[in-house]
Formats: C-alpha cells, structure tokens, sequence
C-alpha cells in the first residue's frame, strides 16, 4: 500500500489542485490522508484556507482510493463545506479525528467508512450523546472509534440502543473510556465492579440484535470478564462468519453437502471425540432417511 500525505501547512492551494489532477498518473497509490491544521482561528486567510481543502476533499476521486481526513479544528465555514459533501456521499471515507460540527452529516450516509474521535471535540457530554443518536441513522460505518474519550453510564446505554441495529458496523472500539477524573481530562477513573458489569451487559443485550459486529475493543479493566468470555466471545465469533454463512446458504445443494463435510472434518479432530461418537450413531440426522 503507497500512501500520499498532504499537509496543508505546506502545500498550498495551487499545489493540492495541481496534485489532485495528476493522481491518475502516481502509480501504487492507494491511500491519499489529508492533515488539515487550520489552528483554530477563524480569520478570513483561514477561512479562505479551510474552504478551499475542504472543495478539494469532495473532488471525484479514483474509486479505488482510500481518503481518509484528519481535521479536528476545522473552522465553522470549513465544516459546513464538508457536511454538505458529505450528506451527498461524497468526500472522505475514513476521519481519523471527527469535528462534532460533522454529526448531522453522518445520518443516512453510505460514503463515510471509519470513524475515530477527537476527544478535544467531544468534551461535551451533549456533542457526543447528538452522534450516538445520528449514528442510529447511519448506513454505512464500518469502524467506529470512541476510544480514550469520557462516557458515562446514560451515554454508554445511548451507544447500546443507536448501534443495535446498526446494518454495516463490524469494528467497535471503547478503550478506556470511563469519565475522567475531576479537574484532569486525561486521566479516566477506574469502574466499579457494578458500572463493568453494566456496561458489559449492554454490549451482550446489543450483540443480541445486530449480527454484523464481529471486534470489540475494550480493556479488562473496564469489563466483566465472566460475561465477556461465556457471552460476547462466542457472539462475535458468530458474527464474523455470518456473511459467509449466508453465501453458502444461496449457494448448490451439491457445493453445500460438501462444505458442510469439510467442517465436520475439521471439526472432528479423533475418533474419541463426542461430536464423531455422535454422528457415527445418528447419522440419519445429517444425512436424513434413506431412500426406498
């Protein structure tokens, strides 16, 4: 994978617009990352500046290019020529930190792919609880990124009940995220045995539902491990073959019966194995009644 930084501190309007009508010509590219620093300051040379990025970041770019966009200040102006993008399907698939300002955009969008916020943008206990309910809409993030942020109960059970039905979501990552101590926002408090074991029940209670998350990052620290390992384990397990489950249940009787026996051979590893002991004694189970 060849991947094309750009940095807006150095390259300038003229450049970006130059560099993106050749992209067609740099061979290997895959992967194009725009680090956007406006610094905060909504001055008219940075508005000027975050505009025309952010018009650049909706060009219609090679289908098989991975935009990804990191951007956690961007000016209002800039946002708002983004969201618009955005709620078109266009512009990037992937923020490495997401603008708050970006929520709305996210409700019906099938373009953007991956999701990691910026814990400097998501302080606000009211920002974040507004994404959860957008993401309810969303139709089409796959990689979801709330790691290191402070989430308290009410939002925790908000993220349960947006992501449930979820149709695309397979990568949920919530490392580290109790609420901070007081006065320190990078320090998170440790959970009570209580508040661990609610939370990861609401990620069971979720898992219920949704079928299509498959990988959960979340600290041990920070979960029941009895839950975890007898509940949620063996449901993500499920979920990352359900895709494939589905295929082979459209494909041939034929092509079926002779996957289905690759993984009773697998999964029998000797002859002393319950599941072998089993099926020897009925096998009119599996192969059904004979035939007359």
């Amino acid at each position: 994978m060849e991947t094309l930084l750009i940095n807006s501190d150095v390259c300038t309007s003229d450049d970006l617009s130059f560099l993106l009508a050749s992209l067609d010509e740099i061979v290997g590219l895959s992967e194009l990352i725009f680090w956007l620093k406006s610094g905060g300051e909504d001055s008219i040379q940075q508005l000027i500046h975050d505009v025309n990025y952010c018009r650049a970041l909706l060009t219609e770019f090679r289908a098989d290019l991975e935009l990804k966009l990191m951007a956690s200040s961007l000016t209002e102006v800039g946002s708002q020529v983004l969201l618009d993008g955005i709620q078109r399907n266009r512009g990037p698939n992937t923020f490495l930190s997401c603008n708050s300002l970006l929520t709305d955009a996210l409700r019906g969008n099938r373009s953007v792919h991956a999701i990691s916020l910026d814990r400097r943008n998501f302080s606000n206990e009211e920002d974040l609880i507004a994404l959860m309910w957008a993401l309810a809409e969303n139709l089409g993030l796959a990689k979801l990124n709330l790691g290191f942020l402070s989430i308290n109960d009410e939002s925790w059970t908000i993220m349960r009940q947006s992501l449930a039905n979820h149709p695309t979501l397979e990568h949920l990552g919530v490392l580290c995220t109790s609420c901070f101590e007081r006065g320190d926002p990078h320090r998170h408090m440790p959970l009570y045995d209580a508040t661990r074991t609610l939370r990861t029940q609401a990620l069971v209670d979720m898992l219920k539902v949704n079928s299509s998350i498959h990988s959960i990052c979340l600290i041990s620290d920070e979960r029941c491990e009895s839950i975890w390992s007898a509940e949620i384990k063996l449901k993500l397990r499920l979920n990352s073959y359900t895709a494939k489950i589905v295929a082979v249940a459209k494909a041939s009787i034929t092509f079926r019966a002779a996957l289905f026996g690759r993984a009773l051979s697998s999964a029998v590893s000797d002859d002393n194995s319950l599941l072998y002991l089993f099926l020897t004694g009925n096998k009119d189970l599996v192969c059904g009644p004979p035939r007359r």
